[in-house]
């Protein structure tokens, strides 16, 4: 994390004697923000040459290192862009080059390296002993005994809160070097650091560092790190909880298959790797590795002032007096033994905004209120004295989607009223004294989290017995634990909830033990299960079949099982894809057998062995033998009374992690072979004893340690049980951009706009939803603003009354009385929409008369584009890099100049919110330029008057031109007034206007031909260079808004990835237009505008079209041309370039070809390899040398003097083509490379421009076309017949 001291130690390491000597250049730069790739090559230069020489032209980094030993240091790089920059400057020797990087985070770091795990070197915090060294030293400039003086107790203080962080201990260590060195003087720092950090300049470095690592943070990622201040400090936070609680707020949403709480944990994951908060435990038994985390005292003070500046969250912990500071909408009481709480909240919380509500320590009745409405989050975790009575009448909450009573001891029942809560999603009951579930559970359609049970050491002890009809709770994705003895019927119910991953059941015996089986079966997507069952005969012949015919869910990848087993399974050899295995009181009887049987699970990875997994052999003694569980990488092993433990050399080969549990029986227990183990990094011993055992354990200790000493690895033992500035402004706009997307995405929704029609409100829902999408925008570009908390809370109101009347309304109308309560409702919720009309238009007015909205535009409408969202959060940096790439390549295009008015088509078939934000951010880019004097977005609403389009461009152009002189020309005065009182000349006097300027338009949204033959008339074609930007979701009316009847229509590709392209017109030859090499792809085909015809537009029309499966209906013919094209020629070398569009079906047609017989059986060697993205050379080679099969040092070895075939599928450049025909030998052999690209000059290029080696693959014929969608419908209809046959 920044602070840290990475630029300390790396100038020492860079200084140090040791490293001049071996290198013939060195130099060491701090990357200076804003990043300018031309500075920091100067720097380097400086250091690498004599600066007097370096006047003139600047020689290349590469001219002077060629050939040179060097090392260059590189401090404080923020992305993976900055480093895709300067790494290109940088020669490849093979002299022993060094480039030491420092960042904050963790995927930049990785990125650097390569992915290559030994080159990347985490810096932690300093220990206890080394920040007090340091501490002292700063303060006293001497070493001191801090526990000899009286301040020690105030030093230690200071030292927790600094948390290890060398910057904070140096900087408060020199601040208090010039106090007075007396307890009140230290007291005083550390009751008020806080302040003291924003106001004492002395120490206003610590928060400059700090904010630049918030700062960095994209704004969905500043919401939930500010959520963590809800947390007390030093409080381990649940991993699992703080995900929950994210998705529930809605800080993520599902995209591309991924739920909202995987996208969540994604989060969390991010903020671990750039340092802003403390993984605390590495739990071994999770497959996400990280169990829970802590926020940094220095860390978590900046994240409690911002979300206090916001009136984010609201914090009480009985000691303070707390002042109404605006309407907050998080309230976390920690704390709460003082009586002063429960009287304060209702005179200073307006309880009526509050959505989460967080309570550490003793409940009181005053915490919760009736008005707290719209509540989604209710978080009574380990709450003191909670008790049923106080959540009878929760079902009042009708917005709830998160409660959790975990670890509440009282609490014996849940009430009736909790069928109520449609929205829940997250119900966690874990730890309570609640045996049974009440019936009306199974109205929660949404929950899709359920944990109950009484649970200890990870393992769960009593479930809850669930009522029938739980089958219904379709959405469920963990239900645990159920105790199906009392019910063997719920067996029925779990069986057909077919959407669960983790299952826990406890109750299993010999009567039910068939029917829990056949519902374990059916249920396929189950990836976690945990089975109990106590006492004898326990699981004991209950967990297998006569006919041996169970199959278990194939993608179970957790397996606890909790009860005497005797023996395994015989089914768990079929569990393939199992990575962890729980086994206790299983006293299984063959101790080798089922190691040998386990050893068998190719990805059995964790393996615990709790108390009683193992009948106690003869003599005590377990025995690994060689070659024991060669996959495992985690063992904890219970002794059990064992009194010999021993490893085989040979045995656990990956084993990186040993437990090692004992208690006062196993306290002399003998170990011996740790040093034979190849792998292991880490052996942890607990162990737990009275004092008087504690001789033995130290001898164990020195035994354990004299062992690991000869091992190569030199593992680490431990033991346990023994002795137990855009600050505030980027603040505002992370926390309003994502209340502003949640209310604008609810606006927007289908059932919103349903209920506004039936209450008669559809104008006034229109016209919030509009003002909204105008609000997001002004935050989206806002740097200046003044008014931001207003626009912000009216978010808040929005998404609030939306989300209200939308399930109130929606609720069951189950009898007639309840009619006059819905119509008065309905009357309440139109009076509300009336006020929340005013609210918006109020704060509309505002932001245009002090002119805070510059342009009216979305530039990015979602918080994560479903186009990024495919990637991994690690790849966020290549996606944002695509899009700027996308951005330049569109604003070289509008540069481009020409003197006609010329019109510029973006279309594309990836999600079109990432389309407008590519727009939208060229826009903003080509607004800060001087090339156009006027500026207008619009966008386009259906249907849209003609006269309401000119007004909303006429009121731009007047905001602009107060802006630039604090007073509009008279010409634009008299056009605005003019769009007010005289529409009827409105046209005239705007095409007037316009006449003499160049101006740029953006249309965003057009969706018909008509429209834009109506709206282009409005434009005066000037000869000043301006332009017209469209943005259209239709390819027809791309083409036909940038062609014209005299000029073709050219067309260039954003995104290499996906379909995105700009339109333009063609360019006359004398009047070319490059994009050059930086340019996404060249021009790849030209279309005539012949609208008499038809035939462009047909033609276009099929790109839209997407094959996803020919079954090569309609292809035999050419299949054959292709085959006929390997065939000819037979003994000389040939590159066969197969293009065509995309969708068109050349991977099928060329995959067919490479497994036909005419072709496989006149070839020495084959493969064929689809090219992946990113691009990446040795990726490519590696998989065609692994089909090839053959151990030779090179592609080019393996072939020589051999005929062969190689395939390429989806070549998108030439410069790929270059980077990958350097290694295939060129001998005449009658060898063949088949290309297949989308593209005509990247077929030419592979082809050697030879017009006989290229084949243009075509669409289909229509009743070829016909027929296979005929072949696709029949099939589909059959199979709807078979299922609604019951599959008979």
């Amino acid at each position: 994390m920044g602070g840290i001291g990475k630029t300390a130690l790396i100038q020492d390491v860079y200084r140090s004697e040791k490293v001049p000597g071996i290198f013939d250049k060195l130099a060491c730069v701090t990357i200076m923000r804003p990043f300018n790739p031309n500075d920091l090559l100067i720097g380097l230069l400086k250091q690498l040459v004599d600066p007097k020489t370096l006047e003139g032209k600047l020689p290349s980094l590469a001219s002077i290192l060629e050939g040179k030993k060097y090392m260059i240091v590189l401090d404080d790089v923020l992305s993976a862009t900055e480093w895709d920059a300067i790494k290109s400057q940088l020669p490849t020797t093979k002299t022993g080059r060094r480039i030491l990087v420092t960042t904050r985070d963790e995927s930049i770091a990785k990125h650097c390296s390569g992915g290559q795990e030994d080159k990347v070197y985490k810096l932690d915090t300093l220990g206890h002993d080394d920040a007090k060294n340091l501490f002292t030293k700063k303060v006293f400039k001497e070493p001191t005994n801090l526990d000899e003086l009286e301040l020690h107790q105030e030093a230690k203080l200071i030292l927790k809160k600094c948390g290890g962080l060398p910057l904070a201990i140096v900087t408060i260590g020199g601040f208090l070097a010039s106090r007075p060195k007396t307890i009140s003087e230290w007291r005083k720092l550390n009751e008020h650091i806080s302040a003291e950090l924003h106001m004492d300049p002395k120490l206003g470095t610590i928060r400059t560092v700090l904010d630049i690592s918030y700062d960095g943070l994209p704004y969905h990622l500043k919401s939930c790190f500010l959520y963590l201040s809800i947390f007390p400090e030093d409080r381990k936070i649940s991993r699992n909880r703080l995900v929950r609680r994210w998705a529930a707020e809605g800080y993520s949403r599902d995209v591309c298959g991924k739920s909202v709480e995987e996208i969540a944990d994604d989060y969390f994951s991010e903020l671990i790797a750039r340092s802003m908060i403390i993984p605390t435990q590495r739990s071994t038994y999770r497959s996400r590795g990280i169990g829970s985390c802590q926020v940094h005292d220095l860390m978590r003070d900046i994240a409690i002032s911002k979300s206090k500046e916001e009136n984010l969250v609201l914090r009480f912990d009985g000691d303070h007096t707390l002042h109404n500071q605006g309407t907050f909408r998080h309230l976390a009481i920690t704390n709460s033994s003082s009586d002063r709480v429960g009287v304060d909240l209702e005179a200073i919380v307006d309880m009526s905004r509050i959505r989460s509500l967080t309570v550490f320590g003793e409940w009181r009745s005053s915490f919760i209120s009736d008005k707290m409405r719209l509540l989604r989050v209710l978080d009574l975790e380990d709450t003191k004295n909670l008790c049923y009575h106080h959540i009878k009448h929760i079902g009042r909450l009708l917005h709830l989607r998160y409660l959790s009573l975990r670890g509440c001891e009282y609490v014996t029942f849940l009430p009736d009223s909790l069928g109520k809560l449609r929205q829940l999603e997250t119900l966690d009951i874990q730890d309570t004294l609640i045996v049974r579930l009440p019936r009306t559970i199974i109205n929660l359609r949404k929950l899709n989290y359920l944990r109950a049970g009484q649970g200890a050491m990870r393992l769960d002890y009593n479930g809850v017995v669930a009522p029938r009809g739980l089958r219904r709770l379709t959405a469920l994705h963990t239900l645990s634990v159920v105790d199906i003895a009392p019910k063997p019927s719920v067996l029925q119910d779990i069986s057909r909830l077919t959407q669960l991953r983790k299952l826990g059941v406890t109750g299993v015996n010999k009567k039910n033990n068939k029917k829990f089986l056949s519902a374990l079966a059916a249920l396929s997507r189950l990836e976690s299960l945990s089975v109990r069952s106590e006492g004898k005969p326990g699981l004991w012949g209950c967990l297998d079949v006569a006919d041996d015919k169970f199959s278990p869910p194939k993608d179970l990848k957790s397996l606890k099982l909790y009860g005497n087993l005797v023996e395994l399974p015989k089914w768990i050899r079929q569990l393939k894809n199992l990575v962890k295995l729980n086994l206790r009181g299983s006293f299984l009887k063959d101790h080798g057998a089922a190691i040998q049987v386990l050893g068998e699970l190719p990805n059995l990875a964790i393996l615990c062995l709790l108390k009683g997994s193992f009948q106690s052999s003869e003599g005590g003694e377990l025995h690994f033998l060689q070659e024991s569980l060669p996959s495992l990488m985690v063992l904890e092993l219970d002794l059990g009374g064992s009194k010999y433990v021993k490893f085989e050399e040979g045995a656990f080969c990956k084993l990186e992690i040993l437990k090692l549990l004992l208690s006062f029986a196993e306290v002399e227990t003998k170990f011996s072979g740790l040093e034979f183990l190849p792998s292991i990094k880490e052996v942890e011993l607990y162990y737990y004893f009275h004092h008087s055992f504690e001789g033995a354990a130290d001898r164990l200790k020195v035994d354990l340690q004299a062992q690991l000493s000869r091992n190569q690895n030199k593992p680490v033992l431990r033991t346990s049980g023994g002795e137990e500035s855009k600050a505030m402004e980027a603040t505002v706009l992370s926390i309003g951009k994502l209340v502003l997307n949640g209310a604008v995405n609810y606006a927007k929704s289908t059932v919103v706009e349903e209920v506004s029609l039936q209450l008669g409100v559809q104008r006034d829902h229109a016209f919030i939803r509009d003002e909204l999408e105008m609000m997001q925008s002004f935050l989206e570009a806002a740097h200046d603003q003044r008014d931001d908390n207003k626009v912000r809370d009216v978010a808040y109101d929005v998404e609030d009354c939306l989300q209200d009347f939308a399930v109130r309304l929606g609720r069951k109308k189950s009898s007639w009385w309840l009619c006059p309560r819905t119509l008065w409702e309905r009357h309440r919720i139109s009076k509300g929409m009336k006020e929340l009309r005013d609210k918006v238009e109020d704060v509309s007015q505002r932001n245009l008369r002090y002119h805070l909205i510059k342009g009216s535009k979305p530039t990015v409408v979602d918080a994560m584009p479903s186009g990024t969202a495919r990637l991994t959060m690690s790849g966020m940096y290549e996606a944002q890099w695509q899009e700027e790439k996308a951005k330049a390549d569109l604003i070289r295009q509008v540069n481009h100049e020409v003197e006609d008015r010329r019109v510029i088509a973006v279309w594309g078939t990836c999600d079109y919110h990432r389309v407008t934000s590519i727009v939208g951010r060229a826009y903003d880019h080509l607004k800060r330029s001087n090339k156009f004097e006027c500026f207008a977005w619009v966008d386009l609403m259906h249907p849209l008057p003609l006269t309401e389009l000119l007004q909303t461009i006429v009121r731009q152009l007047y905001i602009r031109s107060l802006q630039e002189s604090g007073k509009a020309t008279p010409a634009c005065q008299l056009l605005m007034r003019t769009s007010m009182v005289k529409e009827d000349h409105l046209a005239d006097e705007f095409n007037t206007y316009l006449s003499d300027k160049c101006y740029l338009i953006v249309l965003n949204g057009l969706s018909t031909t008509k429209v834009w033959e109506q709206i282009k008339m409005l434009f005066p074609d000037n000869k000043n260079g301006s332009k017209i930007i469209v943005s259209t979701q239709h390819i027809e009316v791309a083409i036909l808004c940038a062609g014209t009847e005299e000029v073709a229509t050219d067309h260039i590709q954003l995104f290499a990835d996906q379909t995105l392209y700009v339109f333009h017109y063609k360019v006359p030859q004398d009047r070319a237009y490059s994009m050059g090499s930086t340019s996404s792809l060249n021009v790849a085909i030209s279309y005539r505008n012949n609208s008499a015809d038809g035939k462009s537009l047909t033609r276009m029309q099929t790109m839209v079209a997407a094959f996803r499966e020919s079954d090569l209906i309609g292809r035999a013919s050419q299949k054959e041309e292709i085959i006929e094209l390997i065939l000819k020629d037979s003994q000389h070398h040939r590159i066969i370039s197969l293009w065509g569009m995309g969708g068109i079906g050349k991977t099928a047609l060329i995959q067919d070809v490479y497994r036909s017989a005419e072709v496989q059986g006149i070839f020495d060697k084959l493969a064929c390899a689809t090219i992946m993205r990113p691009f990446n050379p040795k990726d490519l080679l590696t998989s065609l040398m692994n089909q090839l099969q053959n151990t030779g040092t090179s592609l080019a070895d393996i072939l020589e003097g051999k005929k062969y075939l190689i395939v390429l599928d989806d070549l998108l450049f030439t410069a790929e083509w270059d980077a990958i025909k350097l290694h295939f030998p060129a001998g005449e052999t009658g060898s063949r490379i088949i290309v297949t690209t989308r593209h005509e000059n990247v077929a030419e290029y592979c082809s050697g421009d030879q017009k006989e080696n290229m084949y243009k693959l075509d669409i289909l014929a229509d009743t070829d076309a016909e027929n296979l969608l005929m072949k696709k419908v029949v099939s589909w209809q059959a199979a709807q017949k078979w299922l609604r046959s019951g599959g008979n």
